[in-house]
Formats: C-alpha cells, structure tokens, sequence
C-alpha cells in the first residue's frame, strides 16, 4: 500500500514550529530543512520537519 505524504509551506512550518518565516527560509537556503519548489513555491515534507525538530539532521535541498 503507497502512502501519501504530507508537504507544509513555509508559513505552515513556521506557524507549527512558533518561529518565523525567514527563519525556515534561512533553514532552507542554509541547507539544514530539505524543501522542493512546486510551482514556483517552496513546499516542505512532513518527515523533514520531523528530522529537524527530533535532531535527525538535515539534508541538502
């Protein structure tokens, strides 16, 4: 069975997290949270945000 992941914008992971925007796109551009661009926005997956808040480490976008 396929599962679909979920995916956050920015705004989302900032509201979850209590931090703000230019923080996550400093996370991002920094390379420490994994994000896609779609469409021309950045979008970030579930687990990614669960690897940074739980200290698995980020990866390169």
């Amino acid at each position: 069975m396929t599962t679909l992941s979920k995916f956050y914008t920015p705004r989302q992971v900032a509201s979850l997290l209590g931090l703000s925007q230019l923080t996550i796109y400093k996370w991002i551009d920094e390379g420490k949270l994994k994000a896609y661009k779609v469409n021309q926005r950045w979008m970030i997956e579930q687990k990614d945000v669960e690897n940074l808040v739980y200290g698995k480490g980020g990866s390169q976008k």
